[in-house]
């Protein structure tokens, strides 16, 4: 009987520390050193995110400024297109990281050509990371998700 007591008291035991709460009240009841090693793990890693974003801005704006440079025929070549393809990728992760996702509304006008198309990445590039630079890891911007949404139509336009 006792021990049909205490195996009934372990299993209740055992379902009330997955509840969240407790999870919660497990991370407050933790000794004052632990919190202060957790905490500033959380504020590096953070720092690191947000150092990381920039160092993808400015790979972005480098490669905008290469792409904008080097267009003066009607096809892509296979160097810009792997650019091209590289910008989109760094330019989504940066979306991504800051919250944003794909717009559905259509806000990017038309261009004339891909001199032009290349010419606006390169603009936008520029402003994106003037915003990023300006921000802090505690904020986000809907400018720059905005930005980085009309970069990808534009590139998504210019890829076959």
């Amino acid at each position: 009987m006792l021990v049909l007591l205490f195996a009934t008291q372990n299993v209740i035991a055992q379902i009330t520390d997955n509840f969240p709460e407790d999870r919660r009240r497990q991370r407050e009841d933790l000794p004052l050193g632990i919190k202060e090693t957790l905490q500033k793990r959380r504020i590096e890693q953070e720092k690191k995110e947000h150092k990381e974003l920039l160092d993808r801005g400015h790979e972005a704006l480098k490669l905008a400024e290469e792409l904008s440079v080097g267009i003066n025929r009607s096809k892509l070549s296979e160097e810009e297109k792997k650019k091209l393809e590289r910008l989109e990728k760094l330019i989504r992760k940066i979306r991504d990281r800051l919250g944003g996702d794909d717009d559905e509304e259509d806000t990017q006008k038309p261009f004339k050509s891909k001199e032009e198309a290349l010419e606006i990445i390169k603009e936008n590039t520029n402003k994106l990371l003037s915003i990023l630079e300006k921000t802090s890891r505690f904020e986000v911007s809907a400018q720059a998700i905005e930005i980085s949404n009309n970069i990808l139509k534009i590139i998504q336009a210019l890829q076959p």
